[in-house]
């Protein structure tokens, strides 16, 4: 993701966030699931499970623009 920073309405900076609303969602969700299941590998499951989701994702973007192109 890119962190460039963002001025707003005021002219403060900041950082822009690493995840999209989207995505931020559905890392909370997943943690949620992995952590009734189980407690103390939560973390370490979510982080697999959604560097795995982000690499998916890439590689249908990529089919994408392969397909327009």
């Amino acid at each position: 993701m890119n962190r460039e920073v963002k001025c707003t309405s005021k002219g403060k900076r900041r950082l822009k966030p690493l995840l999209t609303p989207r995505e931020q969602t559905l890392y909370r969700n997943r943690f949620n699931y992995f952590k009734r299941i189980d407690r103390e590998n939560a973390l370490d499951r979510t982080l697999k499970w959604f560097e795995a989701w982000l690499s998916l994702q890439d590689m249908s973007l990529q089919k994408t623009i392969e397909r327009r192109f």
